[in-house]
């Protein structure tokens, strides 16, 4: 089919209304859209309507006979959306709309909930470095003109980058666990089993946000080539090039993000030199683990191997929201002999400017 392109002239505040719209479709339909495109859909919706209307005014009545068909499947779906109505009704409490899907909120899993939440607190590592916030249906985040956004679009995603406009929306995605629980193990009611599922679902989660975290991370302080890059292992001295790096921006370097094997090498060395440095105790949780100049030393196991990297994040670098705090219900699993455990969470993430990172990094120049 051919095409032919058109040329018009559109409002400036039309055009950025247009781009804002696009980014939300983006986000809540996990694909690309422009403002262009949007355009685009409006005119031809517009000329698919008028050919309609002629098809119509020259056919006469004709045309109402041959879509009785599609007249009777859409009278069939309202009959069936009013049947649903009389099931599923917006006046029920969540606890009974959960239950027609056969989700149960009980006194078991509100505990289960309860011991979860500050295991996930305590582990998130953006949860301790991002500033919080509170989530709202299309809010909207200022983005600093000098210096590109990174995102987490969906879980596992790497980084989008948000170059244009004077805002972006935080799009959110769920991580889940669903352990389970024998029949067995149920009937021997033994509370530490239930414990154990509530422990290492709170954990996954924790750890698969800090997954995320480390990928923002790497997107915001490689994308401008701005790593510090040294030869062969990162010593204390060479970190200070990565904490002057975000200095030179006007910026307080707030936390110094690293692996517990570099955490216990430079550890050591810390030991046997003198510095504007202290490391306490290696734990598992997200809390600080000493002090590099200014900035809290944090240790997260979702990095490692080869190349090294040590990332100093700048203070209010960027935002963590949670548009559904972590959340336990019961589906059982009665073909399986199973008591099952849903326990998931809904958040969001970003970087609010690329220089708000630094990386010193054993990784060579490309």
């Amino acid at each position: 089919m051919k095409s032919e392109p058109i040329s018009i002239r559109v409002d400036d505040t039309l055009v950025s209304t247009l781009k804002e719209e696009a980014r939300r479709l983006s986000y809540e339909g996990k694909r690309d859209i422009l403002y262009t495109d949007l355009i685009r859909n409006a005119v031809q919706e517009f000329a698919t309507k008028i050919e309609k209307d002629a098809i119509i005014a020259d056919c006469g009545n004709e045309i109402l006979d041959q879509s009785a068909p599609l007249s009777s499947v859409l009278a069939n779906r309202n009959t069936v959306l009013d049947a649903l109505s009389s099931v599923l009704s917006p006046e029920m409490s969540e606890e009974e709309w959960l239950s027609m899907f056969g989700f149960l909120r009980n006194r078991l899993s509100t505990a289960l909930q309860q011991q979860a939440r500050p295991i996930v607190d305590s582990l998130s590592l953006p949860r301790a470095v991002l500033e919080q916030d509170a989530w709202g249906p299309g809010k909207s985040y200022e983005r600093d003109v000098c210096g590109m956004v990174y995102i987490i679009s969906r879980r596992g995603a790497i980084p989008d980058i948000i170059q244009e406009g004077e805002t972006y929306l935080m799009p959110t995605f769920q991580i889940a666990y669903n352990p389970g629980l024998r029949m067995d193990k149920i009937l021997s009611k033994d509370i530490q089993n239930l414990a154990n599922l509530s422990l290492k679902s709170a954990t996954g989660i924790a750890k698969e946000e800090t997954s995320n975290f480390c990928a923002l991370l790497e997107a915001a302080a490689t994308n401008r080539g701005e790593s510090i890059h040294v030869a062969e292992t990162i010593t204390l001295d060479a970190l200070s090039r990565g904490y002057d790096l975000l200095v030179t921006h006007g910026l307080t370097p707030r936390h110094l993000i690293i692996s517990p094997t570099m955490f216990t090498k430079l550890s050591r060395e810390a030991g046997s030199k003198k510095g504007k440095w202290s490391f306490g105790m290696l734990r598992t949780d997200n809390g600080s683990r000493g002090m590099y100049q200014d900035a809290n030393i944090r240790v997260t196991d979702r990095m490692w191997g080869e190349p090294e990297c040590a990332y100093f994040v700048a203070d209010n670098a960027g935002y963590f929201v949670e548009k559904q705090p972590v959340t336990a219900l019961m589906n059982p699993n009665p073909p399986k002999l199973q008591g099952n455990i849903v326990m998931w969470t809904e958040i969001g993430m970003s970087i609010s400017a690329d220089y708000m990172v630094s990386c010193v990094t054993t990784k060579a120049k490309e």
